[in-house]
């Protein structure tokens, strides 16, 4: 492994997040460096949602720091984080009627000047991404009269024509199938391979197991935070989970169901 590739990109330090008197995590140390894909797990409201808009400047902790690329991420400006950051929000809404090519090239604004238009190169990024999600031939449809998950994929498409080097995603597979779960998995794949940073918030351990890399959170603390397998097969993803779900450790690999009678 490059020295390169174990450059922290986002670190954390004594990070407290707290959100309507109710403490998220305390004194929170973690590091991302580029190259590594974390999933984010927790059952419902433990504060996934909370946690990621912290790392990513859109609320204040109420304790500690973040740094991104080793600067204080409350000194930097708007502009500059959105050219390192990436936000996909759980909900995809649009404000305006538009069509995909246009949807898609939002992702360059953080890059151009203040009366400055997309070029051809910011064009054949947004092809480019397009293509990666699927949705190539799209370009001018109507993002009103796409399904759910093609929107889902037009965000992610938005936000790899942004191109930063930081990707924080809350519930990136909402609305896909499983056809689609799994391209988005190795789409992310790839892009930690190629240098860039990855958080998922994800409701299926699977899916983080695919990441490489877990933060477990539970009541106010980090109840586990390491390798995916080593997080989800231990005593700590159980007991979190409450004796809810099946840890099968196979020859092909770990897989977590859902017990039921």
């Amino acid at each position: 492994m490059s020295l390169l590739s174990l450059r922290p990109l986002l670190q954390t330090k004594a990070l407290t997040v707290e959100i309507g008197g109710k403490t998220v995590c305390r004194q929170l140390d973690m590091t991302i460096s580029i190259g590594q894909h974390w999933g984010l797990l927790g059952i419902n409201g433990i504060g996934k949602t909370t946690l990621l808009h912290t790392l990513a400047g859109l609320r204040t902790p109420a304790q500690g720091e973040i740094r991104l690329d080793d600067e204080l991420l409350g000194t930097l400006p708007r502009r500059t984080i959105a050219q390192k950051i990436g936000v996909l929000l759980q909900a995809d809404n649009d404000a305006f009627p538009g069509t995909v090519m246009e949807t898609v090239l939002s992702g360059r604004h953080p890059w151009l000047g203040q009366w400055q238009w997309e070029g051809e190169n910011d064009r054949m990024l947004a092809l480019a991404a397009l293509s990666d999600v699927g949705l190539e031939g799209f370009e001018q449809r109507q993002v009103n009269t796409l399904s759910g998950g093609e929107r889902r994929r037009l965000a992610l498409a938005t936000l790899l024509t942004q191109n930063p080097c930081l990707f924080l995603l809350d519930e990136p597979t909402n609305h896909l199938d499983l056809h689609h779960q799994a391209e988005l998995l190795r789409l992310l794949g790839r892009l930690a391979e190629e240098g860039i940073g990855v958080i998922s918030v994800f409701h299926d351990p699977n899916h983080a197991l695919a990441a490489g890399q877990a933060l477990l959170l539970d009541r106010g603390r980090v109840a586990a935070v390491g390798g995916a397998v080593e997080v989800v097969t231990g005593a700590a993803f159980a007991r979190v989970y409450a004796g809810d779900v099946r840890v099968f450790v196979t020859p092909e690999g770990v897989a977590v169901l859902p017990r039921w009678p």
